[in-house]
C-alpha cells in the first residue's frame, strides 16, 4: 500500500502505468510503416525477378535467331553465294548452285524477314517448282522483287512448296544493313529489337526491351555473271 496523502492518512494503491492513446498511436503508425516497407520491397523484388526472367528469355529468342541454331542469320549468310537487303527490310540469300545446272531456282533461297504483325522473326524456304533462266543479278532481283510484293510470303507460290518457321518471337524491329549495294553486298549488319510487358503485367508501369547487334559474312561468295561481291 502506498499512501497518496501523508497528511491525511488515506493510503491507496499505486496505479499501474500504461499507455497513453497518444502513444498507442504513434506505435500503430510505426508499425505501419514498417509493414509498409516490407510490402514495397516484396514487390521490388519480385518485380525485378520477372524482369530478370523476362531479360533471360528475351536474350534466348535472340541467340536462336541470330547465331545459336541452325537456322540462325549467322549461318545461313555464311553458307550463301549472294545476298540482296529487300526495299521492305527481308534478307534474300541465295545458297549456290545447289544442282549444277547453271540456273537459279527458287528451293535455292532463304529469305528471313520481320513480320510486325505477329512480332516474329520468320524463315522462308521453298522446295520444287520450276527455275529462272539462269544465274545473276538480273534473276536474283526478281526473286527479291517478289518477296517485296507478298507474293512469296501470303501463300505458297505456283509450282512450288513453302515451308516458313518462326525464329524469334516477342520482335518489334529488325533490320539488316548491307556492307555494300547489291549485287556487290558481301556481309550485312544486323539489329533486332525485343520487348515484353512482364514487369507491366506486374504493375511496375515499365516494359522490358533489349537490342542485340551482330554481322555476317559469306564465306564463298559468288563471283560473276554480275554478282561481284
Amino acid at each position: 500500500m502506498a499512501c497518496g496523502d501523508r497528511g491525511g492518512g488515506n493510503c491507496q494503491p499505486a496505479c499501474p502505468s500504461a499507455f497513453t492513446l497518444i502513444e498507442m498511436l504513434m506505435a500503430m503508425m510505426v508499425v505501419g510503416v514498417i509493414l509498409s516497407a516490407v510490402v514495397m520491397l516484396s514487390q521490388s523484388l519480385a518485380n525485378y525477378n520477372h524482369e530478370g526472367e523476362a531479360a533471360v528469355e528475351l536474350s534466348t529468342h535472340a541467340r536462336f535467331a541470330l547465331s545459336g541454331s541452325r537456322f540462325s542469320v549467322q549461318r545461313e549468310v555464311r553458307a550463301g553465294q549472294a545476298l540482296a537487303v529487300s526495299n521492305n527490310g527481308g534478307l534474300v540469300i541465295w545458297m549456290g548452285d545447289l544442282d549444277g545446272d547453271r540456273r537459279m531456282a527458287l528451293r535455292e533461297f532463304i529469305i528471313i524477314y520481320h513480320d510486325p504483325a505477329s512480332r516474329t522473326v520468320r524463315r522462308v524456304a521453298f522446295q520444287g517448282g520450276p527455275m529462272l533462266a539462269g544465274i545473276g543479278d538480273i534473276y536474283m532481283s526478281q526473286v527479291v522483287a517478289a518477296f517485296d510484293s507478298g507474293s512469296l510470303t501470303s501463300g505458297a507460290p505456283a509450282g512450288h512448296g513453302k515451308e516458313e518457321m518462326v525464329i524469334c518471337r516477342h520482335a518489334d524491329l529488325l533490320l539488316f544493313r548491307p556492307n555494300r549495294l547489291y549485287p556487290q553486298t558481301l556481309a550485312v549488319e544486323y539489329m533486332l529489337q525485343l520487348s515484353r510487358q512482364e514487369n507491366r503485367i506486374e504493375s511496375s508501369g515499365r516494359d522490358i526491351a533489349v537490342s542485340f547487334y551482330g554481322s555476317a559474312t559469306m564465306r564463298v561468295p559468288y563471283k560473276g555473271d554480275g554478282l561481284d561481291p
